[in-house]
């Protein structure tokens, strides 16, 4: 093999590894960006449970002394946010019922 091919081979080398090296910089403030995300998200379902709790206590489904629940309660909408909607709304035919007694 001659010395301009080697030559050549080494540099393409060289340019594949500074790729390589430059995608991973760019993996890692990826990797950064979601995971500040993540957290913003966390932080925002986390207000979103407590509000509900509140609006529950606020509502007298469950009493202010009952911390155990609350938490409970807090808990399931942190595993589950789509609960937060149907334990804070009331239905629809509730509110007809009460009007028609």
């Amino acid at each position: 093999m001659n010395t301009t091919a080697i030559l050549a081979a080494e540099s393409r080398a060289e340019q594949a590894e500074r790729r390589a090296f430059e995608r991973q910089i760019e993996l890692v403030i990826v990797q950064r960006r979601l995971a500040d995300v993540e957290a913003i998200a966390a932080k925002r379902r986390d207000a979103e449970a407590t509000c509900a709790v509140r609006h529950l206590v606020s509502c007298g489904v469950i009493k202010s002394s009952d911390l155990f629940n609350q938490h409970l309660i807090k808990a399931q909408f942190l595993a589950d946010p789509g609960l937060i909607l149907l334990a804070t709304v009331k239905p629809y035919n509730q509110k007809v019922r009460k009007h028609e007694s």
